[in-house]
């Protein structure tokens, strides 16, 4: 099975920027690192403050707290 984009939506709030994860499930190597270098890219917006929104994620593979 092909490993999708993982997908996010930002928003921002004073000083800073909340993203929200909408993938529900985060299992795959690639669909990882797309996730890293989707958030390291929107994270450049903020001002100080970064929130990150898991309420979407039902699974969230170990694997993401490496990077």
């Amino acid at each position: 099975m092909a490993a999708t984009e993982p997908q996010i939506a930002s928003k921002n709030m004073g000083n800073g920027i909340v993203i929200t994860l909408l993938t529900p499930q985060l299992l795959e190597e690639a669909e990882i690192a797309s996730l890293e270098q989707s958030l390291l890219q929107t994270i450049k917006n903020a001002m100080y403050e970064c929130v990150l929104n898991f309420e979407n994620v039902n699974f969230l593979s170990s694997r993401c707290f490496a990077y």
